[in-house]
């Protein structure tokens, strides 16, 4: 026989909802924009199209870059966007005059008709803020800023640990490498035999990095110049070439300049782990050399906050892809040309877009980056050592 069971007795029986803080912001930041879009659809845009037309209309002329770190998203995924924009007829994009590889976006007037929904979001906030004070709007808008800092410094502390762990499994192996080297290659060398084209060769330098900036809309971030330390392990593959694996790292700052004056952020190091080829030019006790290598590069600001103009700005750690050219010089002592000094120019170009990683901004707004690399130079010198052959 067939039982019968009323709703609510169904539902009394469903698990109930655990105190989850995302689940409520997700759920607000549905409805949200869930409303947003309703209010939107009238005018024939999405919510998508208000936000990046809301930065165009206070600064016509962005160039992608800028409007990927505005709407903090990826500029492959954001130039689908725009394209679908361009065919509704919003926007328009051309290449700047001064630097062909940059694409600057303009409103067309069409988009400029609707510049008076720049001041949607307070018809939203307005709704959805009924029954809150004044004070409890304050309020509520102070915890919220707290709560996203929260998840983003910790989201920036656990890749400092990643960072940290792969430093110390990386020297860690190094020096196994080392170890093991020393044995093989005397072996290799008492045996007659084949093997590498020479002695792994070890070197340590300590120098000065500088330059690095990243442009945006309303200044430079800036690497400040500071002391860099580097390591590196040649594995000779040729009698004048090496391959080579190298660690370089710089204690320096990030700085703001805003118009000519800067102000320092935050402690910063710049972290490049790369992997290349050393080309000797010549032989004998000094031997001139040149240097390319691939790689990346891990920038750690030490705050995840700061303090600007009386503004609160977020800052997190980026890893980017990087290349490296150098040249210098090694001079061997002695006769048995085992250990020497080595000295070296080095430019590291990192590539870099808008994907995560590095962002800047406060308030609901950030400030987006454009432009294709970020130069930074270093002269270094130091001791290398032979082991082996």
């Amino acid at each position: 026989m067939a039982q019968s069971c009323s709703l609510s007795a169904m539902t009394d029986n469903l698990p109930q909802y655990l105190p989850s803080l995302g689940r409520l912001l997700g759920f607000a930041a549905d409805n949200c924009s869930s409303l947003s879009q309703q209010k939107l659809e009238p005018y024939g845009i999405n919510l998508t199209h208000w936000v990046l037309l809301s930065a165009l209309w206070r600064n016509d002329g962005m160039t992608i870059g800028d409007l990927a770190g505005y709407y903090r998203s990826s500029s492959t995924v954001l130039t689908r966007t725009l394209g679908r924009m361009e065919e509704n007829g919003l926007i328009s994009r051309s290449i700047d005059s001064e630097d062909k590889r940059i694409v600057r976006v303009f409103l067309t007037t069409k988009a400029k008709e609707l510049s008076h929904l720049i001041n949607f979001y307070q018809d939203i906030n307005q709704i959805l803020l009924q029954g809150f004070s004044p004070g409890d709007q304050e309020t509520l808008f102070a915890l919220l800023e707290r709560v996203i800092i929260n998840a983003r410094h910790s989201s920036g502390q656990e890749s400092e640990k990643k960072m940290k762990h792969l430093t110390c499994i990386s020297l860690v192996a190094l020096c196994l490498v080392l170890v093991s080297s020393f044995g093989a290659s005397d072996a290799l060398a008492q045996q007659g035999g084949g093997g590498l084209a020479g002695p792994i060769e070890f070197s340590a330098t300590y120098g000065s990095m500088w330059g690095g900036n990243i442009d945006t809309w309303s200044g430079k971030l800036r690497t400040a110049t500071g002391p860099s330390l580097g390591l590196a392990l040649d594995i000779p593959v040729h009698p004048a070439m090496a391959v080579e694996l190298s660690y370089t790292r710089q204690e320096g700052a990030l700085d703001y300049d805003s118009r000519g004056s800067v102000t320092k952020l935050t402690d910063m190091s710049v972290n490049f782990w790369q992997i290349g080829v050393v080309r000797g030019l010549t032989s004998g006790k000094v031997r001139p050399f040149v240097t390319t290598a691939l790689g990346a590069t891990y920038f750690s600001p030490s705050e995840s906050t700061v303090d600007l103009e009386e503004e609160t700005y977020n800052i997190s750690s980026m890893t980017k892809f990087s290349l490296m050219i150098g040249a210098g010089f090694k001079a061997y002592f002695g006769e048995a040309q085992k250990i020497g000094l080595r000295a070296s120019i080095k430019t590291f170009p990192t590539l870099y877009n808008t994907e995560g990683g590095l962002w800047f901004g406060g308030g609901g707004a950030s400030v987006g980056v454009s432009g294709n690399a970020i130069w930074q130079w270093e002269a270094a010198a130091g001791l290398t050592v032979k082991f082996g052959g």
